[in-house]
């Protein structure tokens, strides 16, 4: 890709603002739409008396807890179908149920001396499968699928808005689609690791 110059670069953060704020708006007005219960399970990340503690937080650890659901993914597709098509795209709906379920593969706690706290228990997981969830429908970014996004396959909008906040992107869903070994997200990988070693022989080459 060719460097942009000053006023390119004005330009394209500005092409990307204005995305986001239609973005948002959108996302609102279906955010809107879902039923009273899953609003306040999706709001609750950063307050205590929402998310893992309303109605349907409480349903999710005590189901775990007693056998309900067998893995996370069931309470999803149970009680948050709604999102799909909606908050969140279809296509992203086997990358969130991938990752909730995977929650176990990472520690749930630390201990005052950092030593990480693992188990085989989901009921242990509630708080880091909410945090996953929100993370998808709430936390912003494109919310598209990385295998979509790294294709090329977005509207002009879409890729001025992932060039300047890359940040933005969901590392769940990026981790789904390297561990699915999906086809342009591993072309992707390749590439960004060519550049990175072309960059670093180069640097090499000049430093002699």
């Amino acid at each position: 890709m060719a460097k942009l110059n000053n006023e390119q670069k004005e330009q394209r953060r500005q092409i990307a603002l204005d995305y986001n704020k239609k973005k948002e708006m959108r996302y609102k007005e279906q955010f809107d739409k879902l039923p009273e219960g899953v609003r306040k399970f999706l709001r609750g990340y950063y307050r205590s008396d929402e998310g893992i503690n309303s109605k349907l937080g409480q349903k999710l650890k005590k189901g775990l807890k007693n056998g309900d659901y067998k893995k996370p993914s069931e309470f999803v597709e149970k009680e948050l179908g709604c999102i799909f098509g909606s908050v969140l795209p279809i296509g992203m709906k086997e990358s969130l149920l991938y990752a909730v379920d995977n929650c176990i593969d990472s520690a749930y706690s630390y201990g005052y001396s950092r030593r990480p706290f693992r188990s085989r228990d989901y009921y242990f997981y509630a708080e880091k499968v909410h945090a996953i969830i929100y993370q998808y429908v709430v936390s912003g970014g494109l919310r598209l699928p990385f295998e979509q996004i790294v294709s090329g396959d977005i509207t002009d909008e879409q890729r001025a808005y992932f060039q300047e906040f890359t940040g933005t992107l969901n590392e769940y869903d990026a981790a789904y689609s390297i561990d699915k070994k999906l086809p342009v997200t591993m072309e992707y990988i390749r590439e960004l690791l060519q550049r990175s070693e072309e960059r670093r022989v180069g640097k090499e080459c000049r430093s002699r």
